[in-house]
C-alpha cells in the first residue's frame, strides 16, 4: 500500500511540475508541444509553442518561467525560425522576460532543458527483466519488457512524447556452460582448489593437510595447464568481441554493450549484456528475448581447452 501511496504522489509531482510552468507562463496560451527524455542520463528537453499577441497584452504583464536547479531556456525561435537572443532575468526563483521586447512575431518556439528525477523516470516508464531465464538444450531465454507508465495521462499533456535510449542490463548466467565443458581432469583440479581454499579459512589441521594433500595429487595429473591458462581462455571468451557471437536480441532492442564480469575465482558466473529500445507515442511498449546460445559456448569452451592440451 506505501508503494502505491509513494508512486501516486510522484506521479502528481510531476504533474504539479508541468502545470506550474503552464501557470508561469500566464496568458501567453502556452502548448507542450514534445517531451525527450535520455533514460541513461535522465536528461530532458521540452518543446513548447508560445503565443504572444501583438497589442496591449504585452505591456501588461511579462513572460515568466520558473528557473529550477539545472532547469533553463537553452533557445528560442520566431516563426520565421530565426534565433532569438532575449535578455532573461533571474527574479524571485524565476526567468522573467518583457514581452514587449519580442519581435513582431506572434508564435514562439522554446527549448528547455533540465534534468528529471530518479524517481520521475521511474514513474514514467517501467523496466523489466527476469533474473532466471526459460532453459532448453541449446538456449537461456530472457524476456525483457519496457514500457511508458499511463499513457492516457501523458497523451494529455504531450503532441510527443520520446524516450530515448531505454537500458536493462540482463545477467547472463555462464558458470553451467563452463562447468559442463572444461575437461575432467581439470575439472577435479578446481574442486580440490576450493576445497583446500576454504579449509585454510577454517584453519583445521587435519583437514587442511588432506585438502592440500588432494589438491597436489590434482595438480599433478592436469599436466602442464596453469591458472593463468584458464583464466586467460574465460577473459577471452567473456571478452565483447568474440561472446556477442553467442547472444542475440529481438526487435526493437539493441545491443549496447557487453561487460565482462570476473569473478574472483577462475571460473566465470556470470556476464553483462546491456540491451537497449526508444519508446515514444507510436510504440510505447517493447518485448522481446535475450537469447543466450549456451550449447554453442559449451563447444567452442571445449575446443578452447583441446587446443590448449594440443599446444602444451
Amino acid at each position: 500500500m506505501k508503494e502505491k501511496m509513494d508512486a501516486a504522489k510522484t506521479a502528481l509531482d510531476v504533474v504539479a511540475q508541468i502545470e506550474n510552468i503552464l501557470k508561469r507562463l500566464g496568458p501567453y496560451r502556452p502548448e507542450l508541444k514534445s517531451l525527450t527524455v535520455d533514460y541513461l542520463t535522465r536528461q530532458s528537453v521540452m518543446k513548447i509553442l508560445l503565443s504572444v499577441p501583438q497589442g496591449l497584452k504585452r505591456k501588461l504583464r511579462p513572460i515568466e518561467i520558473p528557473a529550477y536547479p539545472g532547469y533553463y531556456v537553452d533557445e528560442v525561435f520566431d516563426e520565421s525560425f530565426s534565433k532569438v537572443v532575449l535578455p532573461w532575468r533571474l527574479e524571485d526563483g524565476k526567468l522573467v522576460l518583457r514581452a514587449n521586447i519580442l519581435p513582431a512575431s506572434e508564435k514562439y518556439f522554446m527549448t528547455l532543458k533540465g534534468s528529471m528525477s530518479k524517481s520521475a523516470l521511474e514513474e514514467l516508464v517501467a523496466v523489466h527483466c527476469p533474473e532466471d531465464p526459460k532453459r532448453d538444450e541449446e538456449t537461456d531465454r530472457y524476456w525483457i519488457h519496457s514500457a511508458i507508465k499511463d499513457m492516457g495521462f501523458w497523451e494529455q499533456v504531450y503532441s510527443q512524447l520520446s524516450v530515448d535510449r531505454v537500458s536493462t542490463c540482463v545477467t547472463v548466467g555462464v558458470e553451467r556452460s563452463f562447468s559442463s565443458s572444461i575437461p575432467r581432469n581439470v575439472r577435479r583440479w578446481l574442486e580440490a582448489r576450493a576445497r583446500a581454499d576454504t579449509a585454510l579459512e577454517g584453519r583445521d589441521r587435519h583437514r587442511m593437510f588432506a585438502s592440500w594433500r588432494d589438491y597436489r595429487l590434482a595438480r599433478r595429473q592436469v599436466g602442464r595447464i596453469s591458472p593463468s591458462d584458464i583464466f586467460e581462455i574465460a577473459r577471452r571468451l567473456l571478452s565483447p568481441d568474440i561472446f556477442i557471437v553467442f547472444i542475440q536480441v529481438d526487435d526493437p532492442y539493441r545491443i549496447e554493450s557487453i561487460v565482462p564480469l570476473m569473478p574472483t575465482g577462475l571460473v566465470p558466473d556470470e556476464i553483462g549484456v546491456n540491451v537497449q529500445t526508444d519508446l515514444n507515442f507510436q510504440r510505447p511498449a517493447a518485448d522481446g528475448n535475450l537469447i543466450f546460445r549456451k550449447r554453442d559456448f559449451s563447444q567452442k569452451i571445449t575446443k578452447e581447452f583441446d587446443d590448449l592440451e594440443e599446444k602444451k
